[in-house]
């Protein structure tokens, strides 16, 4: 683990707060469901899963339209031995119609990188705020740390400021 992530673990653990709390899953939750309808990749479906049951969140309806589709895909199955059951599953989960992903598994990935920009470029703006000397863009700063470029972490800082802003 690298400095970076003991800090996003740190800052985590002393979201002692409820609402304070479910803040971060809550940005995630949001990202997946916008990386979904861009991408159309269902693992972004299953992690959004997978937070609302880690912090008890609702479903949110975009969530429930994939599962009964899914759910429709999987009980119409017809196994006749012409096709392989694993391939029959992977069309009914959805699984092959990512817009271009490269590998469907590991472009989730990237929403960690991208919060953690986000949260470290907050950490550094609210310290400048306090008075703090802070020399440079907190977005090269915060690149050099994360091997990303200033461009890629303002984007991605400014992307994720709005969609804490919109429903989930």
């Amino acid at each position: 683990m690298n400095d970076l992530d003991e800090k996003i673990r740190k800052i985590r653990e002393a979201m002692n707060p409820p609402e304070i709390k479910k803040l971060v899953p809550s940005l995630d939750l949001r990202e997946c469901s916008l990386l979904f309808q861009e991408t159309g990749n269902p693992v972004y479906v299953w992690k959004g899963y997978k937070i609302c049951r880690e912090f008890e969140f609702e479903f949110p309806p975009w969530l429930l339209v994939y599962f009964d589709e899914v759910a429709d895909n999987i009980l119409s199955i017809e196994f006749d031995g012409q096709k392989r059951l694993a391939s029959l599953l992977q069309d009914a989960l959805l699984m092959n119609r990512g817009k271009g992903a490269s590998n469907i598994i590991d472009q989730p990935k990237e929403i960690d990188h991208r919060l953690k920009a986000y949260l470290k470029v907050n950490e550094l703006k609210e310290r400048r705020q306090n008075g703090e000397m802070i020399k440079g863009s907190v977005y090269s700063i915060v690149g050099s740390k994360l091997n990303k470029s200033p461009e890629w972490v303002k984007k991605y800082y400014q992307k994720i400021k709005k969609i804490a802003d919109k429903p989930i």
